[in-house]
Formats: structure tokens, C-alpha cells, sequence
């Protein structure tokens, strides 16, 4: 069989479509720099310095590879150990990401936040229900521009008492 010069440079370049960097290649797996390291000392095949061939990559962890009617290999014993212990180090980073924003504060506890909101509405509620009781003998026999400042007044208090600071609300001034 006589292969022409372009149709062997289109099958070198679609051989080369599956050439991707070291960051692609991370990505495309969801595992990290060193993960991909440690499969490159393990044998897994590299193209070159860092760039790897995901199609030969994907059939040594043995997820790619087929055997002859279409069905897909089971992975071998090396793949299966190198794919969970990738999956475990990456859960363990997660988890320890996790841990350190709680630390610094960046994480809390949904159920304080709606202990909090709560309390808070509980607050605005009490303060509407008692609005009449508490303006009505203010407001008697004033006249209307004292009604209006007394109203106003008040509203404010209870809007004031609701938007405070606390510790699950951002500070006067930030969005």
C-alpha cells in the first residue's frame, strides 16, 4: 500500500490531537501534577517532557483499551491500585482544603447562620407586633409632622435592629 505525503501528515497530526500538556492532562483525569508523576515512574506512557498522549494514557490506566468485540477491558491490577490511590489522594486534599477553611474561619455551620437569621426575625417580628401598642400613645394629639418623625424613628430602630452587625453578617459598607 503506497500512503501519499499529505494523507501520512493528517495521520500525524490526528495522532497529535491527543498530545496535551502536563496541565491539560490533569485536568482531563481531575488528578494532580503529582499524581501524573507518580504514574509517569510507574510506567505510564509520556511523549515527552511534559506533554502526554491522553489516548495511550486513558488505555494504560486501562479505561480506553477494548478488547476485540467492542467490550471495555477490565482494568489491571496495577491500574485499579493507581486509580484508587489517586482517588484517595485527591479526596484526602479536598478534605484537607476543607479543614483549613474552617480553621481560618472561611467555613461555618449552616445551622448557626439560621440560628442567627432566625432569632433575628423573630426580633423584627416581636418589634411590628408591638409598633402600635408602642407609637399610639406617642402619637396622640400630635401633630403631623411629629406623627411622621415618630413613625419614622421607629421604622428606623427596626430596621436597624435587623441589618445590624453580627456574626454572620458582612460588615456596614461590603456587599
Amino acid at each position: 500500500m503506497v500512503v501519499k505525503k499529505t494523507e501520512k501528515n493528517n495521520m500525524e497530526k490526528a495522532d497529535r490531537t491527543f498530545v496535551h500538556s502536563t496541565s491539560d492532562t490533569c485536568i482531563f483525569f481531575g488528578v494532580t501534577r503529582e499524581t501524573l508523576s507518580g504514574w509517569a515512574k510507574k510506567g505510564a506512557p509520556k511523549e515527552g517532557r511534559g506533554s502526554w498522549d491522553i489516548k495511550k494514557l486513558n488505555e494504560w490506566l486501562g479505561k480506553g483499551a477494548t478488547t476485540g468485540n467492542g467490550e471495555q477491558k477490565v482494568l489491571s491490577d496495577e491500574a485499579r491500585k493507581l486509580k484508587a490511590d489517586a482517588d484517595f489522594r485527591e479526596i484526602k486534599s479536598e478534605k484537607e482544603k476543607i479543614s483549613l477553611d474552617k480553621i481560618q474561619g472561611d467555613l461555618i455551620k449552616i445551622d448557626d447562620v439560621q440560628m442567627e437569621w432566625a432569632s433575628r426575625i423573630l426580633e423584627l417580628k416581636s418589634g411590628l407586633r408591638q409598633f402600635e401598642k408602642k407609637i399610639a400613645p406617642q402619637i396622640a394629639n400630635q401633630s403631623i409632622r411629629e406623627v411622621e418623625r415618630v413613625l419614622r424613628d421607629e421604622v428606623y430602630y427596626l430596621l436597624e435592629s435587623y441589618s445590624r452587625d453580627g456574626a454572620y453578617t458582612p460588615r456596614k459598607g461590603k456587599t
